[in-house]
């Protein structure tokens, strides 16, 4: 029987072993994947002060007559503001489009 545990535990401890680093990797992603992203807060503010164009005037200048599904958000992407939008595309699926966001 004690051989049994033994297997058993060593088990669990590697299993252990196994999560634990994953414990702090998928939080830390998740976490840099916001970090480029703007409050609404900080949107407003960066609107009023002119850093960045009204969400209407950034689809005119890109082309776009698409009515975009839910809501913008402002991200950096390689250093730009950009507006980050979903679209439907014609295959009837949400297709994401970055648009410059930063005052011409």
């Amino acid at each position: 029987m004690v051989p049994a545990m033994k297997n058993v535990t060593l088990n669990m401890l590697a299993a252990t072993l196994v999560a634990l680093p994953l414990a702090f990797v998928v939080p830390a992603t998740a976490q840099a994947q916001n970090d480029g992203c703007l409050t609404g807060r900080e949107v407003q503010q960066a609107l009023a002060a002119g850093q960045i164009v009204q969400l209407n005037e950034a689809m005119r200048a890109a082309g776009i007559n698409d009515e975009p599904i839910g809501r913008a958000s402002v991200c950096r992407r390689d250093g730009q503001l950009t507006y980050r939008l979903n679209f439907m595309n014609s295959a009837g699926e949400s297709e994401t489009r970055d648009l410059p966001a930063e005052s011409y």
